[in-house]
């Protein structure tokens, strides 16, 4: 569904700089959380930590509990 992907982007866009590339990195493009934290030099901790706050953002946007 083509407006599925607008919604998916709207909200992405809402994000933080570091969120959405940390989200859109792994769940969208499928990257592993490792690959993602050499490429923004971060630790795979920091990675995790953001995926789950970027995460929890998305789905108060979205209107849903996480």
């Amino acid at each position: 569904d083509p407006t599925e992907g607008r919604d998916v982007d709207r909200l992405l866009g809402r994000l933080a700089a570091r969120q959405r590339d940390i989200v859109r990195s792994i769940t969208v493009e499928d990257h592993s959380i490792s690959a993602t934290a050499a490429r923004l030099g971060l630790t795979e901790g920091a990675v995790r930590v953001t995926l789950h706050r970027g995460l929890k953002a998305l789905a108060a946007l979205a209107g849903r509990t996480p």
